[in-house]
């Protein structure tokens, strides 16, 4: 097992990142930055622009295109690169980007929980040319029946990151889905009741609301519904949701 592990995540108009350092059998929050992901124009050019005289009717003005090397993206994972003193790091993703479901499966499909994850994923990819390379991890079994979450990243959702990423030269050795992380690291609060046989964890994350229900302590739906206008829109979405995890009842 690694002994450090650098996580950087995607959230909102930031890229923040964290060092988790190997403390005994778990991990410990060490460094963390973060950087705007928002194009700044240096002080400088806004003065000279300012300064400029208009140009002519007819005149041409060479704008030039900004190069995926300069743009905040790339920029900022240079900088989380040099400051954590690697190129290997986990990307951490809002729900937003993904296709996610939460599949329950009769117990004998253990082995292929992958294989039932393309056939489900592909089942409501709206990219149908596409081939998505799914991720699964079982959250709950019986003697009877096995509960996985299964997500995969389509390509609309991370050719902008993957440009970033190659222009910066970091290497991504996994990705994972922010909403995931923080429910492991509020799980001990999440289930301080015991007799709550449902629960709802609404995140509020710089790219809006993420939605996840817990049944029997286990992932039973995701979902990313971003930003809201206010509590009204929030409840109104949530309620969707519930009907959508029960058919409609």
């Amino acid at each position: 097992m690694a002994k450090q592990v650098t996580v950087l995540g995607l959230e909102g108009d930031m890229l923040r990142g964290v060092r988790l350092d190997l403390v005994g059998d778990g991990f410990a929050r060490g460094i963390e930055e973060a950087w705007p992901l928002v194009e700044q124009e240096p002080p400088e050019a806004a003065a000279e622009s300012a300064d400029s005289p208009v140009e002519a009717e007819g005149d041409v003005v060479a704008t030039g295109e900004v190069v995926v090397e300069d743009k905040p993206l790339a920029r900022a994972l240079r900088a989380a690169a040099k400051a954590f003193g690697t190129n290997e790091v986990v990307l951490s993703l809002p729900l937003s980007k993904y296709l996610v479901k939460t599949v329950r499966l009769p117990a004998e499909a253990r082995e292929d929980v992958l294989g039932a994850a393309q056939l489900e994923l592909d089942g409501i990819s709206p990219f149908p040319d596409e081939v998505l390379t799914p991720g699964a991890e079982i959250v709950a079994e019986t003697d009877s029946e096995v509960v996985a979450v299964m997500a995969a990243l389509p390509d609309a959702a991370s050719n902008e990151i993957s440009e970033a990423l190659a222009a910066a030269k970091v290497h991504v050795l996994r990705t994972d889905a922010t909403a995931l992380g923080w429910l492991r690291g509020l799980w001990p609060r999440l289930c301080e009741k015991q007799d709550a046989v449902r629960r709802l964890v609404l995140l509020n994350l710089d790219e809006g609301w993420d939605l996840v229900v817990l049944d029997e302590g286990a992932p039973s739906f995701l979902r990313g519904i971003g930003a809201v206008s206010g509590a009204a829109e929030l409840g109104r979405e949530v309620m969707l949701s519930l009907l959508s995890l029960e058919g409609g009842r």
